[in-house]
């Protein structure tokens, strides 16, 4: 009997789910707005103002067709001059995240993995230039960082580096909760060449 009752309660749930999913379908035809439509809206996810206030930096968060790959948003970076109100493409083939004004510089820093990275890197951007440079990479992919007033310290966080060990099993088990990895976090000069980053001691991860 109790057997009985919950293939019949899934039943109904399966048939009221899709009910509603036909109703939503058909009210957002209604309205003009297809799924295919709603796949493709773009939508601004964070804003950086300027220290001078004049430049307000957005990204801008762009899906994948969903008809070519199964993929995650990418994060294009904008500029907005504020007083204009006009609105310039800086990075729009890449994802990046990160995004900050370097303090003394005028310059914009940000994360991505480049083509040829190993791992997801520092970069810096001269918008008046249009030029690009690498500022700095670590062994293991930056997950976020801030700088110091210098404009040449940052602190940043990034996984523990981890030696890569040979299974002597042929295949690579994938087991729940096993062999996490901390994050750390270290300051870092960018502005000396070879220089070696300090981690700061923490216990756990940050």
């Amino acid at each position: 009997m109790i057997r009985s009752l919950g293939q019949k309660s899934a039943f109904y749930l399966a048939l009221i789910f899709g009910l509603g999913l036909f109703l939503g379908q058909h009210a957002i035809a209604q309205n003009g707005l297809t799924l295919e439509q709603v796949a493709k809206i773009q939508s601004v996810t964070n804003v950086y103002l300027s220290p001078d206030g004049n430049t307000a930096l957005y990204t801008l968060s762009v899906p994948a067709d969903p008809f070519k790959e199964n993929a995650p948003n990418s994060s294009h970076l904008y500029a907005l001059d504020v007083e204009s109100g006009e609105t310039e493409a800086l990075i729009t083939d890449m994802s990046v995240s990160g995004i900050s004004f370097r303090p003394a510089y005028n310059t914009v820093t940000y994360l991505a993995k480049k083509d040829g990275d190993d791992t997801r890197s520092l970069y810096e951007m001269d918008p008046e230039e249009g030029t690009t440079e690498k500022l700095y990479a670590f062994e293991s992919n930056i997950s976020g960082y801030d700088w110091a007033s210098d404009g040449n310290h940052i602190a940043f966080r990034a996984p523990e580096p981890k030696e890569e060990k040979e299974s002597p099993l042929p295949y690579s088990p994938e087991i729940y909760e096993e062999n996490l990895t901390n994050t750390w976090a270290y300051i870092q000069n960018v502005a000396m060449e070879g220089h070696t980053p300090h981690r700061i001691p923490v216990d756990g991860s940050v």
